[in-house]
């Protein structure tokens, strides 16, 4: 097999293999450019996931999130009842492991410093102790630890996976690129399962790579098995990631007649076994799973989510599309779609060196993925994480195509150091957002926004109550142009509002960029895309599209 995944720089060769070993070969295909992917290469990598795990260990102190509370009570519930088993299965079970790996210092002191038995005799009194622990703060703020030294293993995969086929600068490129996505930063730091199959997602295309590096023989089947197990594993994170499975697949057919049908069985069996491994519930209670599986099903498809409610088919495809284009790789707009640009050029590249080959390979799951979510009512952003790692990749091949075909020297060097600039940019953005959660609850908030009003000096601004009031304990002086507490903001150019002024927050409407003229508060969430998001920005945001939005009636 060929699975040219980074580029299709080389020609499709076919799959052969003997009967009696189910070899990938790529006997025929030319020598592939670009360096060894030894874990001594990593070392470039190093610099912008330590930047990432940096920023997202200083911002766990964001606030509250209301998807954290369900995993933390599966934990609690695992507790009480004394059996590792989550009771909850609207989302597979990798995330309860990892919640209950946080509490692996407390379970050594009781199990081992203090010398008593985890026993059934002794368990009340532990069991009230671990009770204790799960529900504090302190014990949320460590399992936003272990979440984001999880999720940040996606930039160290998705370079090794570049680095394995083409040179290490690309490699590098692409895994700066996620270090500096926004995106990536403030999901990270989510108990939430989205940039945890994100990197497995990473590792699979790692593997794959390894696949086909390797060519011919046993070694080269191996790390396809071993892709077919980070698939099991996928899809017991977030269940839709299983459809990770069929470009394994789709490889193993591509082997010889002779020995396509054991590959295909050891890939299944692979993949179901190590999604059972992590989510055994499945199995041992298929009444929860069941319900909990039925429900995600009708909360997608049929019942909607509040706010994020969309219409599927185009609707829905549009605006994950300008999510993917416009948001994901850097938080500037002109970068995000120079990126986008980029990740064009490089797919358009991939299609056109390898159309009939293995690019489809490497596109099959994005295309599957987004087809199936298209489908549905639903459109939380946070789920197009997983195609970070094919986007970025597709990106800087895009990057490296351009720098190829610049001449003369001078310019290249010129346009090279400006895609440096743009991946340096992200980079900052990425601490600057971190640093502003920690000023979550100071003035400087009210300050900038007092220095807007000024700016716009021939505009009128109604401002909400508590704006108001906040300006009175500060004592700013503010321009004549806005409106004094209690105007209806009828004759107004814009609202200025804040936190829980408006209508009830599950019923403004999401996935609205650019709804607001400015937002003031710190960087934990893209709110334009999750206005129910507890800590609410102060916004400034004009009358109808306030009415429109329902943060106003």
């Amino acid at each position: 097999m060929r699975a040219d995944l980074e580029a299709g720089e080389n020609a499709a060769a076919p799959m052969t293999s003997s009967p009696a070993d189910a070899s990938i070969d790529t006997r025929g295909a030319p020598p592939v450019r670009g360096a060894a992917p030894g874990w001594k290469r990593l070392a470039p990598a190093l610099l912008p996931w330590l930047l990432l795990v940096g920023a997202g260990l200083y911002g766990v102190r964001f606030g509250a999130h209301w998807d954290e509370d369900k995993q933390i009570e599966a934990l609690e519930r695992a507790v009480e009842a004394g059996r590792l088993l989550p009771e909850w299965y609207n989302y597979p079970s990798m995330c309860f492991w990892l919640t209950c790996a946080s509490l692996a210092p407390e379970l050594v002191e009781l199990a081992v410093l203090r010398e008593r038995a985890y026993t059934r005799v002794g368990y009340p009194k532990t069991r009230a102790e671990l009770l204790g622990t799960v529900r504090s703060s302190a014990f949320r703020h460590r399992v936003r630890c272990v979440f984001v030294l999880a999720g940040s293993l996606l930039v160290l995969w998705t370079y090794l996976a570049v680095a394995a086929r083409r040179t290490p600068l690309e490699a590098l490129c692409a895994a700066t690129l996620l270090a500096g996505s926004w995106e990536i930063g403030y999901h990270l730091r989510w108990i939430a399962p989205d940039v945890i199959v994100a990197q497995f997602a990473a590792l699979w295309l790692l593997l794959l790579s390894l696949a086909q590096r390797a060519g011919a023989g046993r070694t080269a089947r191996r790390w396809l098995l071993a892709a077919a197990a980070c698939a099991g594993a996928a899809a017991s994170t977030k269940y839709p990631a299983g459809l990770l499975l069929v470009p394994v697949l789709g490889i193993a057919w591509r082997a010889a007649s002779g020995a396509r049908a054991r590959l295909l069985a050891q890939c299944l069996g692979l993949f179901a076994a190590t999604y059972l491994l992590i989510t055994p519930g499945t199995l041992l209670e298929p009444v929860q799973f069941y319900q909990g599986l039925r429900y995600e099903r009708w909360h997608y498809t049929e019942l909607g989510h509040y706010g994020f409610t969309v219409e599927p088919g185009l609707d829905h495809y549009g605006r994950m599309l300008y999510y993917l284009g416009r948001e994901l790789l850097s938080p500037f707009d002109a970068a995000a779609l120079l990126w986008a640009a980029l990740a064009a050029l490089g797919l358009a590249a991939l299609l056109r060196r390898d159309a009939a080959g293995a690019a489809w390979l490497f596109l099959a799951f994005p295309l599957l993925y987004l087809l199936y979510f298209g489908s549905t009512r639903v459109l939380f952003v946070r789920n197009l994480l997983v195609l970070a790692p094919f986007l970025a990749i597709l990106a800087a091949r895009g990057a490296f195509q351009a720098l190829g075909a610049v001449r003369p020297r001078w310019a290249r060097i010129s346009l090279g150091s400006a895609l440096a600039a743009l991946v340096a940019a992200g980079l900052v953005f990425q601490a600057h957002a971190a640093w502003t959660i920690r000023q979550r609850g100071s003035d400087r908030w009210f300050l900038e926004l007092a220095d807007y009003l000024r700016a716009h000096p021939s505009e009128r601004f109604h401002l909400a109550p508590k704006v108001a009031a906040a300006f009175a304990r500060l004592e700013v002086e503010l321009p004549n142009t806005t409106g004094a507490t209690g105007d209806d903001g009828t004759a107004v150019d814009a609202l200025v509002i804040f936190g829980s002024e408006g209508k009830r927050r599950g019923g403004m409407q999401s996935n609205r960029p650019g709804f607001a003229r400015a937002l003031f508060g710190p960087r934990d969430v893209n709110f334009p895309w999750y206005t129910p998001w507890p800590q609410r920005p102060i916004l400034v945001v004009d009358p109808g599209v306030a009415r429109e939005m329902g943060i106003v009636e």
